[in-house]
C-alpha cells in the first residue's frame, strides 16, 4: 500500500499545479459539434477533422476547414455568430488533431488486468504492482500521443476540409467579399453643333469714271 499512499500524498501538489495553470477562455466543446446551417444534413465525411487550437488566452474546439502559411481557418463547434474564425499561426501555441485509435484502450485494459493480477501475489504485490505501473503508464502516455497529430499547416493540411484550397464562397466567410472598384467611365462625346454662318464677302465697288493722263483730251460723249 506504500505506493498508493505516496500517490495520494502527491495529489495536493498536482492539484496546486493545475490551479496555477493559466486560465483560458474555452470556445466550443469536443463532444458537441455545430455545423453550418446550410450543411446541417451533409455527411460527416464532407467536413474536416476536429482540431484543438490553443493560444495564450483561448482554447478552441473546432472543425479544421483549411490552413496556409499565415492562418489556420476554423469553424468553431459552438456555431456562434463568429464561428468562422481564422487564427494567425504566430498566436498558436499548439494545434492538434485527434485521430481515431485503439492503442490507448488496449494499454489501459492491459495495465488494469496486470495490476489486479499482481495484487494477488501477496507479499510480492508491493514489487509487482509498481513494476506494472512503471511499464504501463508510459505506454498509455505514448498511445495517447500517437492518437494526436500536432504541428503547423504542413502536418495538418491532410486533415482539413479543403486541402486543395478553399472555394470562393468559403474564402469570403473569413475575408469578406472583394471590393469592386468602380469601372472607368468613358468621356461623354458631344456631337459638334452647326457651324457659325460666314458673312459674305463685301461686293466690289462700281467702277468710277475713266481717268486720262494730263494732255489727253476726253472723248466727246456719243
Amino acid at each position: 500500500m506504500r505506493p498508493v499512499a505516496q500517490l495520494l500524498a502527491a495529489l495536493p501538489a498536482l492539484a496546486s499545479l493545475a490551479c496555477a495553470a493559466p486560465q483560458r477562455r474555452v470556445i466550443g466543446a469536443p463532444d458537441t459539434i455545430g455545423r453550418p446551417s446550410i450543411a446541417h444534413f451533409s455527411p460527416s465525411d464532407a467536413f474536416g477533422h476536429q482540431i484543438i487550437v490553443t493560444t495564450s488566452t483561448t482554447r478552441m474546439f473546432a472543425e479544421l476547414v483549411a490552413c496556409d502559411e499565415g492562418f489556420v481557418y476554423l469553424h468553431t463547434n459552438d456555431a456562434g455568430p463568429h464561428a468562422w474564425t481564422m487564427v494567425p499561426w504566430q498566436l498558436v501555441e499548439r494545434a492538434e488533431v485527434p485521430t481515431p485509435g485503439s492503442a490507448r484502450v488496449t494499454n489501459i485494459v492491459m495495465l488494469t488486468v496486470g495490476s489486479v493480477a499482481a495484487a494477488t501475489h501477496g507479499i510480492w504485490a508491493s514489487i509487482t504492482v509498481p513494476l506494472w505501473a512503471t511499464a504501463g503508464v508510459p505506454s498509455i502516455f505514448w498511445a495517447i500521443a500517437d492518437e494526436r497529430v500536432a504541428g503547423r499547416c504542413q502536418e495538418l493540411d491532410p486533415y482539413t476540409r479543403y486541402p486543395q484550397g478553399m472555394p470562393l464562397a468559403i474564402h469570403e466567410q473569413y475575408w469578406g467579399k472583394p471590393s469592386m472598384a468602380p469601372l472607368p467611365v468613358a468621356p461623354l462625346l458631344v456631337a459638334p453643333g452647326p457651324a457659325a454662318p460666314v458673312a459674305p464677302a463685301p461686293a466690289a465697288p462700281p467702277p468710277g469714271p475713266p481717268v486720262f493722263p494730263p494732255g489727253v483730251a476726253m472723248p466727246a460723249p456719243p
